[in-house]
This record gives structure tokens, C-alpha cells and sequence, in this order.
């Protein structure tokens, strides 16, 4: 019995320091997740400076933070990190972040958050960082070192625009799906891209056209299928990509593949589904493509 009471002596205590470092405005939100004597909470201003990695669900579903801060040394942002802050507005980091990965869920569901830009430092979206999230525009740092687009990355989200960083070598499984309002793709000038894997922009009603950059090596499964307005696809490179299945399906009934002029019959002869919509790139420089109409 002498035992238990300790316990409960103990308890009690812990409950008392949780709620006092809950009620100081200089201490984070969630001060049951020990983060007290290392992040810093402004409660007149509702923002959240982060000084190190935030690990995994380490203030989820917390309504109260609208601003987040991060601080230069911060590298990794944890699974779920962010996820459900359902007032969120903005994201900011540090000049000369050093971050490197952001892991899956970390923004997801953060409804209000509309616009964010990644510094240059981040190589890998792991996962699916912004599902379901308010997320319009985002930004990449001139230089960006990113190459992984994760699973289901921005999937279910409001994304309208995307400029694909040079650097990105794969965009993984349904990275882009179902992000309805989703227009407007474009990659950079010497894009590295390989890969668009399965489902990548499946669903993406509001894709009219899209070019594929030249490096582009293999087109997955289902990788446009549902895309009901995409109605011209430019594929640059010389040698066609492999394509999966119904990677192309259930698009525009105008649906037209233009191919560099001197690689029409090898893309026939790779795409015997699309053959008769397969057309030449007219001109001579392919990297600038705006509109075609054959």
C-alpha cells in the first residue's frame, strides 16, 4: 500500500509540472512530449520556433500553433509531425536550413496551410508529407538538392502548380493523385527525372498537358489514368519510355503523345495502343514547347 501511494504521490507531481509548463507562454503547446527546455512557444503570437529535429507525432493534432519557425540546425522533420494542425498557416525556415528530409504526414491535413517553399538542402519527401493538406503552391530554393518524391507526397491535396526541381530523379507511387486542382506541371531545365511510377497523377482532373522531360525512362501503371482533361502529352525522350498499363487510360478523347519527329514510329511501335494518336514535335527545339496543335 506504502508503494502505491508513492506512486500516486509521483504521479501527481508530474501532472502538476506538466500543467504549469502547459500554462507558460514561453514553452511549446505539448509539453507532455518533454519538448519544453527545447522549442519555443509564443502563445500571443501562436508560433512555434523549433530548435531541433521534431520527432515523430510530436505535436500533432494541435489546433493552437498557426506559425511554425524551424532553426537552421533542424535535419530531419518526424513522421506525423504536424499532422492535423488544423489552423496552421505558415512554415518558415531558417536562411541556410540544414534540412534534409521531411517523412510522411509531417504537414498532412493541415488544412489552412496553403503555401509553403523547401529549402534547397532537402533531398527526399518521404512519404506522404502534404495528404490531404490545403497545399496550392509550393516553392523549391534555387539549387535544390531534392531528388525522392515520395508515396502519396502531396496526394489529396489542393496543389494547383508545380515547378519539379532538375534534381528529382524519381517520383514515386501516387505521388501526385487526386489532387483535383492540380494544372499546371513543369519541370526544369535538365531535369534528371527517371522515373514516374504508378499513379502518379492519377486523377489530376485539371491537367491539360504535360511535358516529360528526355530522361525519362518508364512511365508506371496507371500513371495519368483518370487525368479525364489531359488532352496533349509531350514526351521528349529519343528512346520511348516503358509504359505500364492503363497509364494513359480514361484521359481526353482527343488524346495526342507527341514525340520527337525522328522517334514516331519507334514510339508506334512501343505504343501500339496509342499509335494513331502518337504525332511528331514540330520545330527544332523540343525544350521549348508551348502549345501544339496537329
Amino acid at each position: 500500500m506504502k508503494t502505491n501511494k508513492i506512486f500516486s504521490l509521483l504521479a501527481a507531481i508530474m501532472m502538476a509540472a506538466m500543467f504549469t509548463a502547459c500554462s507558460n507562454d514561453d514553452n511549446p503547446v505539448k509539453p507532455s512530449l518533454d519538448r519544453t527546455d527545447i522549442d519555443t512557444w509564443n502563445a500571443s503570437t501562436k508560433t512555434l520556433t523549433v530548435n531541433i529535429n521534431p520527432w515523430e507525432n510530436a505535436y500533432s493534432d494541435n489546433t493552437e500553433i498557426q506559425h511554425i519557425v524551424f532553426a537552421d540546425n533542424v535535419t530531419n522533420i518526424g513522421k506525423a509531425a504536424f499532422d492535423g494542425c488544423g489552423n496552421l498557416e505558415s512554415v518558415t525556415f531558417a536562411e541556410n536550413s540544414q534540412l534534409e528530409t521531411i517523412n510522411g504526414w509531417a504537414f498532412g491535413y493541415c488544412g489552412k496551410l496553403t503555401t509553403i517553399t523547401i529549402p534547397a538542402s532537402v533531398t527526399t519527401l518521404k512519404g506522404p508529407v502534404f495528404t490531404g493538406s490545403g497545399l496550392q503552391t509550393i516553392f523549391f530554393e534555387e539549387g535544390s538538392r531534392l531528388q525522392t518524391i515520395g508515396n502519396n507526397a502531396f496526394d489529396n491535396s489542393a496543389l494547383t502548380a508545380i515547378t519539379i526541381p532538375a534534381s528529382v530523379i524519381t517520383i514515386n507511387l501516387t505521388a501526385f493523385s487526386r489532387c483535383a486542382y492540380l494544372s499546371t506541371v513543369n519541370f526544369e531545365e535538365n531535369s534528371q527525372l527517371e522515373t514516374i511510377d504508378h499513379g502518379a497523377f492519377m486523377e489530376c482532373y485539371a491537367l491539360k498537358k504535360i511535358t516529360i522531360p528526355a530522361s525519362v525512362t518508364f512511365i508506371g501503371d496507371n500513371a495519368f489514368d483518370e487525368c479525364q482533361n489531359l488532352s496533349v502529352i509531350n514526351i521528349l525522350a529519343q528512346t520511348p519510355p516503358s509504359l505500364g498499363t492503363h497509364a494513359f487510360a480514361h484521359t481526353a478523347e482527343d488524346f495526342k503523345i507527341f514525340v520527337p519527329k525522328d522517334c514516331v514510329d519507334a514510339y508506334k511501335t512501343a505504343y501500339p495502343d496509342f499509335a494513331d494518336r502518337i504525332k511528331p514535335i514540330m520545330g527544332d527545339d523540343v525544350t521549348e514547347i508551348d502549345s501544339i496543335d496537329n
